[in-house]
């Protein structure tokens, strides 16, 4: 589980499996549709931004949300490819606080 301050743009960082095996995937170039997002249970919509690999080739990779995409106490993101699959499916959950305590959450972090 992931915790990010609500209602504020934030960015973080995901793996991302290799189909049929255990290996981190690099070099995903993602297209719209393959990342949604669903707010306390609703719908599921496509991201606004497309993620990013950092450090290529490390399978590891960023996403920014906006602000308006963390207005919910509860975000599911799916990661998802089509046929056939370059990764396994993904599914990162994102709970938002409202608290603006200083040096609990880093923006961005």
């Amino acid at each position: 589980m992931i915790v990010r301050k609500r209602n504020v743009s934030t960015q973080f960082e995901f793996e991302l499996v290799e189909s049929g095996s255990s290996n981190f995937k690099s070099g995903i170039t993602f297209t719209a549709g393959e990342i949604k997002i669903s707010k306390d249970g609703g719908n599921f919509v496509n991201s606004t931004n497309l993620p990013s690999e950092v450090n290529t080739p490390s399978g590891i990779y960023k996403i920014l949300l906006t602000a308006e995409e963390t207005n919910a106490d509860r975000i599911c993101i799916k990661i998802v490819d089509s046929e056939p699959k370059a990764w396994h499916d993904t599914v990162l959950w994102v709970d938002t606080v409202s608290i603006t305590a200083v040096g609990i959450f880093a923006q961005g972090g």
